[in-house]
Formats: C-alpha cells, sequence, structure tokens
C-alpha cells in the first residue's frame, strides 16, 4: 500500500505539474502573441510615411515595450520583422526588403536564445522548458469607399430624389444623414460607426429604396487627411514623387498675374502663385490640361472651367478655398476609360453652388464640402472631407472601376492578415 500510495503521488505531481505549466505556457503565448500583433502594427503603420530603417527602429522599441528582456530574453529581434507583400489570392506573405505593403513579425522564446518558457513543476520529471514561437502578419487595406464616393469625417447629407449606383459609397465618421426619395441599387454602401445612427425623415425607411441592404457600420481613422499636408508641401516644392506623370520634374513656372486663362499655363509643367493671403486667383472659363497648380491662394473658378489631367492644390484654410457658381466640370466625360482625371487639394473647404461634374476624379477638403451637381454629372467621384459633405438632389451618382479613377489619395491603414 506505502509502494503504491508513492506511485499515486508521483502520478498526481506529474498531472498537477502538466496543468501549472500548461496554464504557464499559455500565458506566456498569449503574451508573444499580443506583442508580435503590437510590433507589427506599429512597424506597418510607421513603414507608410518612413523609411524601411525607420520603421524597424520603431518596431523594435515597441517590441521591447511589451516583452521586456529581463523577463522574455531576445523574444523579438530585428531580423524577425520582415517586409514584404501579401498575396491576396493564396493567402501568402512573400518577404521582399524593398515591399512596404506587409509586414511578418515572430516571437520566439527557444532553446538558441536561451529564454526558453520555464517549467515549474515539471523540470523535477526532467522537463526543463518548452519552446514557444508564434508570429504575425499586418497588410496594408485600402477601404473601397475612399475611391469611390463621398466620405467626410463628420457628416454626409444627402439630399431628396438621388439615384446611387453599385460601386457608389458614402461614409460618415459622425453619420449619414438622407433625405427621401433616393435609389440604392444593389452594391451601393452606406456606412457609419453606428447604422443606428441614420438620420431619416418619417417614412424614410420605405421612401428610400434599397437603403436597408445599403447599411453597414464602418469607422476610419481618416489617415489620409494626415497626409494632405505632406503632399500639399511637396507640391510647393515641386518634389518628384508628388507630381503625376503628365507633369515633367523641370521646376515650377510662376506665373505672373492671378486671372488666368488656359493661355497662361504650359502643358507638362508644374505651376505656382503666392496671394500672400491678401488675394484669390481666378480660372476664366476654357479647358485646362496636363498640368499642376501649387499655390496658397483661395481659387475660383468661372463658369464653363474644365480641368482634364490637371491637378489644383492650395493651403489655404478658407470656408470656401475652391469656389465655383456654377458650370465646374472635372476629369475627361470617357465612361470611365483611365486617365483625362483631376484633382482639387485643400487645406479648406470647398462650394460649387450648382452643375458640378465629375468623372474619374478627387476632390479632397480639410474643411466642408456643400456642392450641387448636375443631374447626370457623377460618374467616378472620390470626395473625401475633414468637416461635413452637403450635396444636392435628382442626381444619379455613379462610381467607376479602380483603373478609371485618377486619385492622388486615398485612405490606407494597418490590418491584419493572420
Amino acid at each position: 500500500m506505502t509502494l503504491m500510495a508513492a506511485y499515486f503521488v508521483v502520478i498526481t505531481m506529474i498531472v498537477g505539474g502538466l496543468g501549472v505549466d500548461y496554464l504557464q505556457l499559455t500565458a506566456v503565448r498569449t503574451k508573444l502573441q499580443a506583442a508580435s500583433d503590437n510590433v507589427a502594427h506599429a512597424a506597418l503603420l510607421r513603414r507608410m510615411t518612413a523609411s524601411r530603417e525607420d520603421a524597424l527602429d520603431e518596431a523594435e522599441a515597441i517590441a521591447a515595450l511589451n516583452l521586456p528582456a529581463d523577463d522574455h530574453g531576445e523574444a523579438i529581434l530585428r531580423d524577425d520583422i520582415v517586409f514584404g507583400r501579401w498575396d491576396e489570392d493564396t493567402h501568402v506573405f512573400v518577404a521582399d526588403p524593398d515591399a512596404s505593403g506587409a509586414v511578418r513579425v515572430t516571437a520566439r522564446r527557444a532553446v538558441d536564445r536561451n529564454n526558453i518558457v520555464s517549467n515549474l513543476m515539471l523540470h523535477m520529471a526532467g522537463y526543463m522548458g518548452f519552446e514557444i514561437e508564434v508570429d504575425t502578419v499586418f497588410r496594408i487595406w485600402e477601404p473601397g469607399c475612399f475611391k469611390n464616393g463621398f466620405v467626410a469625417r463628420n457628416v454626409v447629407d444627402v439630399q431628396s430624389n438621388n439615384a446611387f449606383g453599385p460601386q457608389f459609397c458614402m461614409h460618415g465618421n459622425s453619420h449619414v444623414e438622407i433625405n427621401n426619395g433616393n435609389i440604392f441599387e444593389v452594391g451601393a454602401i452606406v456606412s457609419m460607426p453606428d447604422q443606428s445612427d441614420l438620420v431619416l425623415p418619417n417614412s424614410g425607411w420605405e421612401q428610400n429604396d434599397g437603403i436597408d441592404e445599403a447599411l453597414r457600420d464602418s469607422f476610419y481613422l481618416f489617415s489620409v487627411l494626415d497626409e494632405l499636408p505632406r503632399t500639399l508641401s511637396g507640391l510647393l516644392r515641386g518634389d518628384a514623387e508628388t507630381l503625376p506623370q503628365y507633369v515633367a520634374g523641370l521646376g515650377m513656372v510662376m506665373l505672373p498675374t492671378s486671372r488666368l486663362t488656359p493661355a497662361d499655363f504650359e502643358a507638362g509643367r508644374l505651376h505656382g502663385y503666392s496671394c500672400n493671403g491678401s488675394r484669390s486667383l481666378s480660372l476664366d472659363a476654357g479647358v485646362y490640361e496636363a498640368m499642376v497648380l501649387a499655390t496658397d491662394c483661395s481659387v475660383q473658378f468661372k463658369q464653363g472651367v474644365v480641368l482634364k489631367d490637371v491637378i489644383i492644390a492650395t493651403t489655404n484654410t478658407g470656408a470656401a478655398s475652391f469656389k465655383a457658381p456654377s458650370g465646374l466640370q472635372l476629369g475627361a466625360d470617357d465612361k470611365c476609360a483611365p486617365g483625362g482625371g483631376a484633382a482639387l487639394l485643400t487645406m479648406g473647404g470647398m462650394s460649387v453652388a450648382s452643375r458640378l461634374e465629375v468623372y474619374g476624379s478627387q476632390i479632397i477638403a480639410m474643411g466642408d464640402i456643400d456642392f450641387a451637381a448636375q443631374a447626370d454629372g457623377l460618374e467616378g467621384v472620390s470626395m473625401i472631407a475633414g468637416g461635413n459633405i452637403d450635396t444636392t438632389s435628382n442626381v444619379v451618382m455613379n462610381g467607376c472601376p479602380e483603373e478609371g479613377m485618377d486619385l492622388v489619395l486615398w485612405e490606407r491603414a494597418p490590418r491584419m492578415a493572420r
């Protein structure tokens, strides 16, 4: 009986040791996984705006905070942070030190690093510890709403009797307001952080065909607006990486006057004009093509202005830093063919009184965007506002395939792939 009791004591200690050490192993694995997730997110977020070496420095600092060396040894080394690409079709990470679209981070507690997870009980049975390895992959995610539709950091307010096509998205990071009589085709999206915050009139659910199927819960960081000042500064400096392909890197052409016509611009060139806060620029009617204008002025578009392969950027912060009374056309009406688009970028707001036409083009404003569009004049628009977007009635709003959009900036955010 004494011998049997001794055996039972040993068996009980082994089973108990397994339980205790397994719980410790699970706790350490959880810490490693959480740290790997944090480091991967930080590395890719930093890599979006900085060099590979800066991103690695940031990631190492985050790793040291999450996994102190006194407790975990060298669980995440610099070589464990690998940049590359994420293949959406095969769901495979491909290492490439020059790429910035994805990152893989591996965390290890292993014999060769002298940081195994020591056992509390099983070492008495000869098992000194366990090895653990976990990894995380983050990739860059590009929300489609920022490439086709109306996206506002605050509110999107849409009036009545509009039709929204299957590639069109509306998002308000506060909420969306919709009047009656709108039609949402299959594939159209209306999103906000909590779809119960949607503002509708009485009988709005019955008077807006397809609204039920279009609703989504979504929230975005609007990192695209953080990129806007850097892009504007780059255009003012003439940095090659901010200029479109149709502009040659030959320096900036300074404009001699504040009232401009198409004849004042050279095709394929960057142009500049400074108002020093006292005046505004005006563009007379006509077709402006293959040029970039960077300024600190507010810009007024006369009736009949058409912009094709054009970027106009201003650091002016006025509520109507871009203003048009009527008849402004952005982009070529080419049924979503590649090229021919336009972009308006401003640190202020934009106001168009009537007949705005947009074809495969982009408007980004740090402030509000307030406009009335022509009835069939929105076919491919990326409209991004740091404030509100307030739009019109009786308009057909369609999206374009991505190859038919001329985009300068869009939302890019790290997202876990596995």
